[in-house]
């Protein structure tokens, strides 16, 4: 299969595939081992009216790429020379036979090739290719306005960049204080091991006086204890007895009302 690349309506390569292969087009090859790779750049915009008459490029903007079958017929291994005829820059143009954009692709500098695979001589088997594939590009401006490319990323909120600045004026300062923070460090760790050693000694003071205070508090409840026993005792050998207080509550009897208070 023959593959030809278009850009802007100009044949920049022609290549041969053959099944299951997969390749690229990334510039134009030259004499010598050399390619020019593709690059965008400006229209160039005229008033002179002689190129009115030429008319407009309608591929300008598009990259064309068709598919022919083909047989190969020869291989070499020497290096692909590029096309027979040396692919021309886009020219001016006038101002009112621009078709659309603001650039179109043109080729850089020369580079060196590296190795090459050689070259493949083939015989086009038909006339017209069997796919053709047409890409149109546009200015990224123009792509954003249409909603195709994405919009650009807003810029940072101020208190998020303030956040940052102060993160980074706190780590510079970080690192002139490390010594400082080390030495404080060192005399909290001496602080709480001398206050570990207080707290075990206070536990045991603690614990004495706990003991102590359960052995007064028994002793006053059996005392308590023995002097309410007392007081029972001597209220029984006297005699007393509990006078009971009326209520003040009345309830009235009635034969034909069977209704219940509840005095809860």
């Amino acid at each position: 299969m023959i593959v030809n690349t278009y850009m802007d309506g100009r044949l920049v390569d022609s290549a041969a595939h053959s099944a299951q292969d997969t390749g690229f087009c990334d510039g134009v090859y030259e004499a010598g081992g050399r390619i020019r790779p593709f690059i965008f750049a400006p229209l160039v915009l005229t008033d002179d009216e002689s190129l009115v008459c030429a008319g407009p490029n309608e591929e300008l903007g598009t990259i064309r790429v068709t598919m022919t079958r083909g047989t190969a017929s020869a291989r070499s291994e020497e290096p692909y020379l590029g096309l027979e005829c040396a692919v021309s820059e886009i020219g001016a143009m006038h101002e009112r036979s621009k078709k659309a954009g603001v650039h179109a692709v043109s080729f850089g500098a020369p580079e060196a090739l590296g190795k090459s695979d050689g070259c493949v001589t083939w015989t086009e088997v038909e006339d017209k290719p069997f796919a053709t594939f047409t890409f149109c590009y546009r200015p990224l401006e123009l792509l954003r306005a249409n909603g195709i490319a994405p919009l650009r990323s807003p810029p940072p909120l101020p208190s998020q960049s303030l956040r940052g600045k102060k993160r980074a004026s706190n780590s510079q300062a970080g690192g002139s204080g490390a010594s400082q923070r080390d030495q404080k460090r060192a005399r909290v760790e001496a602080i709480k091991s001398e206050d570990s050693a207080f707290k075990v000694e206070r536990a045991d003071d603690d614990a004495n006086f706990s003991a102590a205070d359960d052995v007064s508090s028994l002793e006053a409840q059996l005392v308590l204890l023995q002097k309410r026993i007392a007081d029972a005792k001597a209220a029984q050998r006297a005699g007393t007895t509990v006078k009971r207080e009326i209520s003040p509550i009345r309830v009235h009897s009635s034969s034909s009302s069977k209704e219940v208070i509840d005095l809860t």
